[in-house]
């Protein structure tokens, strides 16, 4: 039995009999978007493209589609920075790799010393506060004489402003400043008899005024007549005084600006400001403790340190670049050594090794285990008398010293062998204790005698019938006696046993 079917749906058997023999597209990820694709792993391997319709296109934030991504790696984004100011406030987030979100807020500019140019630089929410020129000379355009000299006093929209530190004032005729040599009002011509109408008006001799260069900078002129001026810092004016000719002598005692000298308090350039760009600068060629340790050396109030055991501060150089050179000479705490009887870590204890080991793994010693030869001088180093020697001992791995091999100690006296073998300084000082008798009549017993009691100490027999003793001698340890007859019979005996 069978089924007679059209022909359109033996076409779709047929294609789809024969539609898993087909080869299937190996393609390469990732691919990008409205690219062709079969499925998402052909888009991308990391998840932030996927296969929609036929095509790759890009996951859209916090698609439930697109796994647990919240953004696209490497995409960016304008953040702020809480608490800042200024440009540095605004800053730039990145994708994380995982796409599951953004990294913390970087600022995209970072603190600069404030110049005039309309920004923030410093980033303290004011705009152009300050600059580096600010006071410092400048010329005041569309003046004459002395008023062309000014300084700059403020920024106004990215522009410094320069104020005339000079303003015209009266120059004749019969004004006292008609001799001057200078340009009082600023027109152009100095005691000119047509334009300041000076006819030759002459100051009265011996008269004072104050004075200041009119090509120094640091006190500003606030009248003229008599001239009276204005100074900051370490500027201050001078005084001339009418000669007898009438005419005022030159400007003496005045102090100008000067560079400014850092970390003495002072506002040598008359700026307004006491030590300014000084921050981290010092005056070429000083000097000034320094300690680069943690521990062992404290700093006083008055920059000087307080040291304890070996460490020592040491001192530092201002070089040509108003920098501090490195820290020269200084002590810094090392290992504790034992025994050399000193501080070696600063920890305000002398050889303290029971608390990190008593010695360095390797590190050899001189050592002596004897009451008396050698001497331990305050190096740890050892001074014998005699045959006394010094041992060595050695650091362990467990960082204890073994044991003291090699010494030598005090031994008794042998006589005589040219040795202080007692090491009391004196060689071969025996000292003869006991002392032997006998007579000729052999049946009599060998007397010893204890030299310091003067009694009998013990009696030796002749028990083998020697002939008569004429000779009797200890051996230098005092254990052995030799007797010797006529005859060059010698006996050898233990004086203790008999």
């Amino acid at each position: 039995m069978y089924f007679r079917l059209p022909a359109r749906v033996y076409v779709i058997l047929f294609a789809l009999s024969i539609g898993p023999l087909l080869p299937s597209c190996v393609c390469v990820a990732p691919k990008f978007p409205d690219t062709p694709c079969f499925s998402d792993s052909e888009c991308s391997l990391n998840g932030t493209i996927r296969c929609v319709n036929g095509k790759c296109e890009t996951c859209a934030p916090n698609d439930p589609n697109c796994g647990a991504q919240t953004c696209i790696p490497g995409e960016t984004r304008g953040c702020t920075i809480p608490g800042a100011l200024g440009p540095c406030r605004l800053g730039l987030q990145s994708c994380l790799s995982t796409g599951t979100g953004f990294s913390s807020c970087v600022s995209n500019s970072s603190s600069q010393d404030e110049i005039c140019n309309g920004r923030d630089d410093d980033c303290d929410g004011q705009v152009d506060e300050t600059f580096t020129e600010k006071f410092s000379v400048c010329v005041v355009e569309n003046q004459l004489g002395p008023c062309r000299r000014g300084e700059f006093t403020a920024c106004q929209n990215g522009v410094k402003v320069c104020t005339p530190n000079t303003f015209p004032s009266t120059e004749g005729p019969g004004a006292s400043n008609c001799q001057d040599g200078i340009d009082n009002d600023c027109d152009g011509a100095i005691d000119d008899p047509v334009e300041d109408g000076c006819l030759n008006n002459k100051c009265t001799t011996g008269a004072t005024q104050q004075c200041f260069p009119s090509t120094e900078s640091g006190c500003t002129q606030t009248s003229a007549d008599p001239p009276q001026f204005s100074c900051r810092g370490t500027c201050r004016t001078g005084t001339r005084v009418c000669g007898s000719s009438g005419t005022w002598g030159p400007c003496t005692g005045a102090v100008a600006a000067t560079a400014e000298v850092c970390k003495n308090q002072l506002d040598d350039n008359c700026n307004g400001q006491v030590d300014d760009n000084c921050d981290n600068k010092c005056t070429v060629g000083s000097t000034r403790p320094c300690y680069t340790g943690g521990a062992g050396c404290t700093k006083e109030a008055d920059g000087t340190y307080t040291c304890v055991g070996i460490c020592q501060s040491g001192q530092q150089v201002c070089q040509a670049n108003q920098q501090w050179g490195s820290c020269e000479n200084e002590v810094l705490p090392q290992k504790e050594f034992c025994p050399d009887k000193k501080d070696n870590d600063c920890n305000g204890q002398v050889d303290d090794c029971q608390t990190t080991g008593d010695c360095k793994a390797g590190e050899t010693r001189a050592c002596y285990n004897g009451n008396a030869g050698c001497k331990q001088a305050a190096n740890g180093s050892y001074t014998c008398v005699g045959a006394c020697k010094a041992g060595t001992q050695t650091c362990t791995a467990a960082l204890t010293w073994s044991a003291c091999q090699g010494a030598a100690l005090p031994s008794k006296e042998i006589c005589p062998d040219s040795i202080d073998n007692d090491c009391n300084g004196a060689v071969d000082d025996c000292q003869v204790s006991e002392l032997v008798s006998g007579s000729w009549d052999i049946n009599n017993p060998l007397i010893v005698w204890n030299l310091q009691t003067s009694a009998v100490s013990k009696q030796l027999t002749n028990s083998k019938q020697q002939p008569p003793i004429y000779a009797a001698r200890f051996d230098p340890t005092g254990k052995l006696l030799a007797t010797a007859s006529d005859n060059n019979y010698v006996t050898v005996w233990n004086p203790d046993a008999g």
